[in-house]
């Protein structure tokens, strides 16, 4: 049996449960590197931390998920050490916390994905000390903070096309 999850059976194993997460977390990382490059002057020492705690944990997050998916789904080895990419959730939370804080500290962006980043994992950390997570409430909150990111990446693709419509007409 590899992991315990509802995926646990299944031919290919845990592997299908964090194929996704491969994916998602490396867009992740070089989206909130792209971010914090255009925004690191205004974001200060709090978003300094969130960044590095966000990225550290996208990156790991991305790397461990390939790890469980080519050993467990793809060459059939279980392998339990790398499960620890579950834990990465609390660095992940915790940096885009502090990041989403300092984003709307800054104003730099309108304010539905910067408050989408900070409300979902801080919600996320509540779950887990209450101890209240179920299957459905984390996916929901992963929903809401995919949510945030990718309104931030609309927002930042928006601006982006403003400017070379202006110059354009410039």
């Amino acid at each position: 049996r590899f992991g315990d999850t509802r995926f646990a059976d299944s031919p290919l194993g845990h592997g299908v449960y964090h194929a996704p997460d491969v994916l998602a977390n490396v867009l992740l990382a070089v989206g909130i590197a792209e971010l914090y490059g255009r925004q690191a002057g205004r974001l200060g020492k709090l978003g300094k931390v969130g960044f590095y705690l966000s990225v550290i944990g996208f990156a790991s997050t991305a790397l461990l998920a390939l790890g469980i998916v080519l050993a467990e789904g793809v060459f059939g080895i279980s392998a339990p050490a790398l499960d620890v990419v579950h834990f990465l959730v609390l660095p992940v939370a915790l940096g885009a916390l502090l990041f989403g804080l300092a984003l709307l500290r800054a104003g730099a962006f309108p304010r539905g994905g910067a408050l989408l980043i900070t409300i979902a994992p801080l919600a996320l950390l509540g779950t887990i000390v209450g101890r209240l997570e179920t299957l459905w409430l984390l996916a929901g909150l992963m929903v809401l903070f995919g949510a945030g990111w990718a309104r931030l990446g609309y927002d930042i693709s928006s601006k982006n096309r403003a400017t070379r419509r202006a110059s354009r007409v410039s």
